[in-house]
């Protein structure tokens, strides 16, 4: 369901704000989503609506979003507290519906442990499925490619060879300080699904040929497109959306 202005209405979640002083425009874009933005004070108890962290990218913030009483975190820059809600809309209505999500810069993504942290907060929500090391090994491979060769568009190729590592090393050191490429999204949602967990990673990126990429084997002297073999391997299921930038994983909760 939509507003009139085009912005989906989820069920009603908190989002808790640290850090920044959010912009008016905010504060009534999050109310027209079913977003209730309110001060986060330290020790203030929780109550059963689902809340997420709004804040900067802080270790100790983004560690207590995924460790305790919330399901999601936000990152909002000081300087950029405008930041508009329908880039993690898919964030808010995860989270509306049981599920655990973050959204990140992709610089905040490739300098933090987010695998690990995102997973041990699936494994608490949904009581440690026997499918997380599986989710785990795919969503470090899933989220690898969202940075590098998404939001980054550095080529495969520069890792083919051990010459090719210092321009490499070069050219993702130069990605990660342009603003226009460090600055793009990059968004983590779980969500239960019947007897699966659905494991969704979205980037920014330019995308790339879905049909070419999903359908077709990979050659056993490939250079690349190993993460993706393997993520395949590890899901029931993996299909792509919005040209490649966002890439769906169902896992079975019992593997056993």
């Amino acid at each position: 369901m939509n507003n009139a202005d085009g912005t989906a209405t989820i069920p009603r979640i908190l989002a808790l704000y640290d850090g920044f002083t959010p912009a008016q425009s905010l504060i009534d874009a999050c109310q027209r989503m079913g977003v209730d933005l309110i001060p986060y004070v330290e020790c203030m108890p929780m109550g059963p609506t689902p809340c997420l962290l709004m804040a900067p990218a802080i270790p100790w913030r983004l560690s207590r979003a995924l460790s305790g009483d919330f399901s999601g975190f936000i990152e909002v820059a000081p300087d950029r507290a405008e930041t508009i809600p329908a880039v993690w809309k898919d964030c808010a209505a995860t989270i509306a519906q049981g599920g655990v999500a973050v959204s990140l810069t992709t610089a905040a993504a490739y300098g933090h442990d987010i695998p690990c942290q995102f997973m041990n907060a699936v494994s608490r929500r949904f009581d440690a499925p026997s499918c997380q090391q599986s989710m785990e090994l795919a969503l470090y491979e899933a989220l690898s490619n969202a940075i590098i060769h998404g939001n980054l568009e550095l080529d495969s190729s520069l890792r083919g060879s051990a010459a090719h590592l210092r321009a490499y090393r070069t050219a993702l050191e130069q990605a990660l300080s342009t603003p226009t490429l460090s600055s793009r999204r990059i968004n983590l949602t779980c969500r239960p699904l019947g007897t699966m967990l659905r494991l969704e990673v979205h980037d920014q990126g330019r995308g790339w040929d879905v049909r070419q990429v999903l359908d077709t084997p990979l050659a056993s002297d490939a250079k690349s497109g190993r993460g993706l073999d393997l993520i395949r391997r590890m899901a029931q299921s993996v299909a792509a959306m919005d040209c490649g930038r966002r890439l769906i994983m169902d896992f079975r909760r019992d593997q056993s």
